[in-house]
């Protein structure tokens, strides 16, 4: 708590700065980058919070500051990659009762995390010339992991919530090859999450797409997710249960982990309380549409 409420103050006092240098652009983009290590330390301290309420209700302002942020200084990478996360995570919170909402946060996200690909100068200008991103993305270092991991999640998270749109069908292909380029880079950045993410993909596009899918592809890839955390991250459960039970009609399986989670210690990750939380109320949440899920 302490580190967050110097985080807080020092924020407060660049805003301060800023204001007292009205209509000097430079100046305002030096002293905005000048806090973007507190901006970073905001975000880890938010991850780390114990209540998925409390970040609820936290949330939009953190989002508001960092998009306040990237106005004043629409190059900083850190400050496009912490956006694109931030909307993200806001999209997976709010996406079961307002999927609408959820859609437009995931769209935000997706333009700052292009936003952040695109400081690289090869992939821009590799975008300009009209190559793909599979093909640009492979290319990427490590400095880019954590852009390639959100940009890819949050056009995968925008394109589960429009699959009747057939023009959002193809971004899919963007979609997962930005998340496995971050997997190839660091397979265990933000607990395994881009195996989740695969495997839910896998789980309802069928091989001949040429992206892997499948079954038993989807299968694979909750279980790699699980063993990057020994099986800690309790959304891997749930998103199996909610994407791959549902599409093989494994309703015993299905009730099972979601039960599981639900019963689980809340302590069980304890880098992330948070997103054991999370787990728990969307485990909830898909038990009492499991109707729905298996018509």
């Amino acid at each position: 708590m302490k580190k967050f409420q110097q985080t807080v103050a020092m924020l407060v006092l660049a805003g301060m700065l800023t204001v007292t240098c009205t209509g000097c652009a430079l100046i305002f983009r030096m002293q905005a980058d000048f806090v973007s290590p507190f901006v970073t330390q905001m975000v880890e301290e938010t991850v780390g919070t114990q209540s998925a309420r409390a970040i609820r209700e936290g949330i939009a302002a953190n989002g508001l500051l960092v998009s306040a942020l990237i106005r004043i200084s629409p190059t900083n990478r850190v400050y496009l990659e912490k956006g694109a996360f931030i909307y993200c995570a806001y999209g997976l919170l709010v996406e079961d009762e307002d999927p609408v909402y959820a859609t437009e946060l995931y769209a935000i996200s997706k333009e700052y995390g292009l936003r952040a690909l695109k400081t690289n100068r090869n992939f821009r200008k590799g975008l300009e010339q009209g190559k793909n991103i599979p093909e640009l993305v492979a290319d990427m270092d490590k400095t880019y992991m954590e852009a390639l991991s959100w940009t890819g999640l949050s056009q995968g998270l925008w394109i589960l919530q429009n699959m009747t749109d057939p023009e959002a069908l193809v971004e899919l292909a963007d979609a997962v090859a930005m998340v496995k380029r971050s997997l190839e880079l660091d397979e265990t950045y933000f607990f395994g999450m881009g195996n989740a993410f695969l495997g839910v993909y896998y789980s309802f596009i069928p091989d001949f797409f040429g992206v892997g899918g499948g079954p038993e592809a989807s299968q694979a890839m909750f279980d790699r997710a699980r063993a990057v955390t020994g099986d800690r991250l309790l959304l891997v459960d749930v998103f199996e249960a909610r994407f791959l039970d549902t599409q093989v009609h494994d309703r015993e399986s299905f009730v099972k982990k979601l039960e599981g989670v639900i019963a689980a210690d809340p302590d069980i990750l304890p880098e992330s309380p948070v997103l054991t939380d999370i787990a728990k109320s969307k485990a909830a949440f898909f038990l009492k549409h499991m109707e729905a899920y298996f018509d």
